[in-house]
């Protein structure tokens, strides 16, 4: 089943609100998530998912998700994205 985010970027409306439920899930996952918790992390996180359209598949998409896909939504919904290395920099001495 496909899965496609759609991520708000620092332009959109409502960082703080996104940032605190998002931290709240996340403190929540480090704790020991609930089965309540993992349906409220479900509906929060379907807000973002742009395919598949409907709500109900989109619940379905996320329930069917991996991990990963899990981790890579929740950090970019908190700001918390891992940036890629530059190549050309250089390593720092050691």
């Amino acid at each position: 089943m496909d899965l496609e985010f759609n991520i708000p970027d620092s332009k959109t409306p409502g960082y703080l609100k996104r940032a605190k439920e998002a931290l709240e899930f996340q403190k929540q996952m480090q704790d020991g998530m609930t089965p309540e918790g993992i349906v409220n992390l479900v509906e929060y996180l379907a807000q973002y998912v742009s395919v598949p359209e409907e709500p109900a598949a989109k619940r379905e998409a996320l329930w069917m998700a991996t991990e990963e896909q899990f981790t890579t939504l929740l950090k970019a919904v908190t700001g918390d994205v891992d940036e890629p290395s530059n190549p050309t920099t250089p390593a720092p001495a050691t």
